[in-house]
């Protein structure tokens, strides 16, 4: 569960519509319809974590590899979606990042790690199977 939400823009239109909803629902729904604006930090990021299935196409027609899940402050799991025009943007956060919503802080996150071996494999392929 998401500890604070700062609501802001799409977050307080959505959470205005579906007042019943709770706020970590509002945001993992937002998350997935509009996804995060590509910064070169979700690259770096990759480098590291369980990488998504397939590459990011930039606008310029580069292809980078991005993260694949998104562990949100709280537990909540969410998967990694890049657009360009999402109000959504990333910055990092010491061993960590925030997400932002037209630059107001919403959620700390982590990415979803690599573990050598399978072990680490499967944990994170049940680690998916809760979250879906």
């Amino acid at each position: 569960m998401v500890k604070e939400v700062t609501l802001s823009t799409i977050l307080t239109q959505l959470s205005e519509q579906y007042p019943t909803l709770p706020a970590a629902v509002t945001l993992k729904t937002a998350l997935l319809s509009l996804g995060v604006r590509f910064d070169p930090l979700l690259a770096e990021a990759a480098k590291t974590a369980l990488p998504d299935f397939r590459a990011h196409t930039l606008p310029d027609g580069t292809s980078v590899q991005i993260p694949y899940l998104m562990i949100l402050e709280g537990g909540s799991l969410v998967r990694l979606r890049c657009r360009e025009d999402s109000p959504f943007t990333l910055v990092r956060d010491g061993d960590a990042f925030r997400l932002l919503d037209e630059g107001e802080p919403v959620v700390r996150f982590t990415f979803a790690i690599v573990r050598p071996g399978t072990a680490g494999i499967r944990r994170m392929a049940l680690l998916w199977m809760r979250a879906a």
